[in-house]
């Protein structure tokens, strides 16, 4: 993964840290950890 893709998903998911709850978030990171393998 590039610099910034590296630094948008740290960017989202500290977004969503805030956003959301913890078990939504752990869900989201699942959405996202598929999302990546593609």
């Amino acid at each position: 993964m590039n610099f910034y893709g590296d630094l948008y998903v740290k960017r989202f998911f500290f977004t969503t840290e805030i956003l959301f709850e913890e078990k939504d978030f752990c869900f989201l990171f699942l959405i996202g950890s598929i999302h990546f393998d593609l």
